[in-house]
Formats: C-alpha cells, structure tokens, sequence
C-alpha cells in the first residue's frame, strides 16, 4: 500500500466530518428558522460559511490524490476516476476502505442536499406568506416578480387586486 492511500483515505475522512458538521449545522438552522431566532441564525451561518469554505479546500488535494493514485494503478486521469472505480483496482483491504468512503461521502451529501432544501423551501414559503399579508394588510399589490418554476418556465399569474379587509371579521 502507497503512502498516498493513506493520505487520500486521511483526507476522504476529512471531508466526510466536514460534511458532517454541515449536516449537523442545517438542522439547527431548520429549527431555529422555526422559531425565528435570527441570532441564532446569523451565528450559524458564519459557521456554515467557514464550514463550506473547509470543504471546497479540500476537493483539490482529494482530486489530486485520486489522479496521483489512477495514473499509479494504470487508469485514465482525464476524466478523473470515480472512487469506486478506483477502489476496482486495488485488494483488500484498500478496496473495502475506498468503497466505504465513497459511499459515507455519498450518503453524507445526499442528506446535507436534502436538508439544504428543506430550509430553502420553508425560507421560500415563509417569504411567500409573509408577502401576501404584507398586500393583505397594506391594501396594496405588491411588485410582481418574475416567478418560475422549478422546470425554469415562466409561471403564468393572473392580475389580482387588493383585497380590503372587513372590519367586522
């Protein structure tokens, strides 16, 4: 086994704790996205900014590693190797650690997407409300934006006016 084994499973193990901690920091934002606790928030966010900022350092020495490794083990470095193609060429146990790197890293940042988009929708809903009360309550019609849908097509809306409150409900 290369001494770059080693230093691409180190760095592979870096990366899933980081992705780990994102995780970890999402899921304090939903919840304090539910209780509007905007303190809270910002002091998150500045977490999450340097916890991204960790992960997007390490891509080039990982991608760096992978390439070293390939062009060691014979493969093409151009596209570079998925892990698991990697992990194909070695024996046990390096094939068994690669592979469960690849799919920890892949299980970890599938569930940090999801709950990424989790807050992005509630943030996006929670915006939508709090527009359509300020219209309610203001007798006014807010601006219209553009709106598109997920599928990047122009959403169709229809004028509407503004709606008066009765002040006996």
């Amino acid at each position: 086994m290369y001494q770059a084994d080693d230093n691409l499973l180190a760095l592979l193990k870096r990366q899933i704790s980081h992705y780990q901690k994102l995780n970890k920091l999402l899921e304090a934002e939903r919840k304090n996205l539910i209780k509007l606790d905007l303190d809270n928030l910002q002091k998150i966010t500045k977490v999450k900014e340097s916890t991204i900022q960790d992960i997007r350092l390490l891509v080039e020495p990982i991608a760096a590693k992978i390439k070293d490794l390939a062009q060691k083990q014979g493969l093409e470095t151009d596209p570079i190797p998925t892990l698991a193609q990697l992990a194909g060429t070695f024996s046990e146990p390096m094939s068994g650690r690669l592979r469960k790197s690849a799919q920890d890293l892949a299980r970890i940042k599938t569930d940090v997407f999801r709950h990424n988009q989790d807050n992005h929708n509630y943030i996006k809903d929670a915006l939508g409300l709090i527009e359509n009360s300020l219209g309610i309550l203001t007798g006014t019609k807010l601006a219209e934006a553009q709106r598109y849908l997920p599928t990047g097509q122009q959403a169709v809306t229809r004028p509407v006016g503004s709606i008066k409150l009765n002040r006996e409900i």
